[in-house]
């Protein structure tokens, strides 16, 4: 899943809130000896970001469910733990940009 090209749900610039709309994909876990995979899977990214005294403070949020496509629970969404590497990505990706209009992350 490509979270850095999904469709913003809320783009907010007062209150500094970003949130995207499901992507959806397969899981990349597979099960069994074949590894089949038997999940699917959606993230969204939350964006926050919030002004005090000239520091600014960036929260990026990762959110995961899978769905299994067969058995009892086939019939809704579970949660899964976000990525941190999929948050530390973003995060990265917005210092690059503000380091270009001269802020810098401490």
């Amino acid at each position: 899943m490509v979270l850095e090209r999904a469709t913003l749900i809320t783009a907010n610039k007062s209150s500094g809130v970003l949130e995207t709309d499901w992507e959806k994909g397969m899981s990349k876990q597979g099960v069994g000896a074949f590894g089949r995979k038997l999940t699917q899977e959606r993230s969204s990214l939350f964006v926050k970001i919030v002004d005090e005294q000239d520091v600014a403070t960036i929260r990026v949020i990762h959110v995961r469910q899978e769905h299994p496509l067969s058995g009892v629970k086939a019939l809704r969404w579970f949660p899964v733990d976000g990525s941190p590497q999929v948050e530390r990505r973003i995060l990265n990706n917005i210092h690059q940009r503000i380091k270009k209009h001269g802020c810098y992350p401490i």
